[in-house]
Parts: C-alpha cells; sequence; structure tokens
C-alpha cells in the first residue's frame, strides 16, 4: 500500500495558470468586439465632426499652431488638451492607427475560434442529441405530439433537408435549411478586415498632392524624371 503525501497531492491538484488563457478569451468575446467598434465608432464620428488638420499644413508647426488658435474660440480652454489627445488629427493619430490594427487581430481570432464549429454546423451537424439539449436549449418549442411522418412531410414541404433516426424512444427528425447561410460570417469578417487594411495601406503608403492644371493641358504629380511619374490632363 502507497500513500501520496500532501505536498505531492496539492501539486496535482493546482491548477496550471496559462497566461494566454484570458487574451484569448477577451479577443474570442463577442460582447467585447462590438463594444470595441462601437468606442472606434464613436472616436470616428469625432473625426468627422472635430475640424481636422488640413492635408497641407501637417508636418508645418507654425501652420499648426496657426490653424489651433483659430479653433481657441470655438472650443475655448478644451483646445490645447484636443491637440494632445490629437482629436484635431483622429485619422492620423498613431493611437487610432494601433487601435485599428488591433481590431484587425482581434477579427482575425474571432474568426479563426469560429472557423471550425461553422464548417462542423455547415458540413456535419450534430444529428443527434442528448434530452438535455432541449431541456435547456434557449430557443425551443413544445407542442402536441404529431405522426412523425406528418412532421416529416411537412418540413420537407418547407425545403428542409430531413434525417429520421427511429429508436424505442420515438423518433428523432433532424431538420436543416440553408446551412451554408453560416459561411456568410466570413464574408463579412473578411471585408472589414479588407476594408481596415486598405486604410492602413493608404496611410503607409498613400501621398496626396495639389495639382493646378486648365482644361486641355497635362500637369506631372512627381518631377518629370521621377521613375514613377504619373501625369494628369483635364
Amino acid at each position: 500500500m502507497t500513500t501520496a503525501s500532501p505536498a505531492a497531492a496539492g501539486a496535482r491538484r493546482r491548477p496550471s495558470f496559462d497566461p494566454f488563457a484570458p487574451i484569448w478569451r477577451l479577443l474570442t468575446s463577442v460582447r467585447f468586439a462590438v463594444t470595441y467598434i462601437a468606442v472606434l465608432a464613436v472616436f470616428g464620428l469625432l473625426g468627422v465632426v472635430i475640424p481636422q488638420i488640413p492635408e497641407p499644413m501637417r508636418g508645418n508647426a507654425a501652420a499648426i499652431q496657426v490653424f489651433i488658435d483659430s479653433k481657441r474660440g470655438m472650443f475655448g480652454p478644451l483646445t490645447d488638451p484636443m491637440y494632445r489627445l490629437g482629436l484635431f488629427g483622429v485619422f492620423q493619430a498613431r493611437w487610432f492607427q494601433i487601435a485599428l490594427g488591433f481590431l484587425v487581430l482581434n477579427v482575425t481570432v474571432c474568426t479563426f475560434n469560429r472557423w471550425s464549429p461553422t464548417f462542423r454546423n455547415v458540413f456535419n451537424p450534430p444529428r443527434r442529441v442528448p434530452e438535455t439539449f432541449f431541456e435547456r436549449a434557449h430557443n425551443r418549442v413544445e407542442f402536441a405530439p404529431a405522426a412523425p411522418d406528418r412532421v416529416e412531410a411537412e418540413l420537407r414541404r418547407l425545403r428542409f433537408r430531413v434525417e429520421r433516426t427511429d429508436e424505442p424512444a420515438g423518433a428523432y427528425l433532424f431538420a436543416d435549411r440553408y446551412a451554408w447561410a453560416q459561411l456568410g460570417t466570413f464574408i463579412s469578417h473578411m471585408a472589414l478586415i479588407l476594408f481596415i487594411a486598405g486604410g492602413v495601406v493608404t496611410a503607409v503608403m498613400g501621398f496626396q498632392s495639389n495639382a493646378f492644371a486648365g482644361e486641355g493641358t497635362t500637369v506631372p504629380v512627381f518631377a518629370v524624371r521621377d521613375a514613377n511619374q504619373m501625369q494628369i490632363r483635364i
């Protein structure tokens, strides 16, 4: 007969700590994702409502100071704190770009986390579930017993895909329709990722240039000898 020491037993019972588990739960939380997108939407609205520093003034400290001084009559003592927070250049602020990058990470993790269960529900859903599922399911309905053949026929009439399992306890019907529609979540998530990625590419690699040209004339965008020369013709 052997006995385990209390220290060894305690070591076996002590759960191991995974530092990435809380982060994973946060990134896969739908509630967190909705809240985070709502907060980003509010900041985006601020970037539309609050006057933003014009493009030609950016990078010019003297011009920016003139712009800030011109807004003191509108925002009063809040002008300088708003400028330090980047509210006069929301979409160019580093914190806003980092927030968009985190949103891409959040959407990517959510998509990866839902990939396997979604494909399983579409291509190989569980046909037979335990009785407790019907007792605890949020969406359920109870009605007077009917002949399984009649129920099956009605479901097929409504274009459901029906699979029937006969057991001593009764007949179990599995009915499904438009299962492929669940794949739409990946399309919407990918669209959001591509939309944000396009904004990041524009912010990192894009440029703006003012060009003055009359009708019927052509002006260069860059210096004439530039290898990436483009011309604008009106």
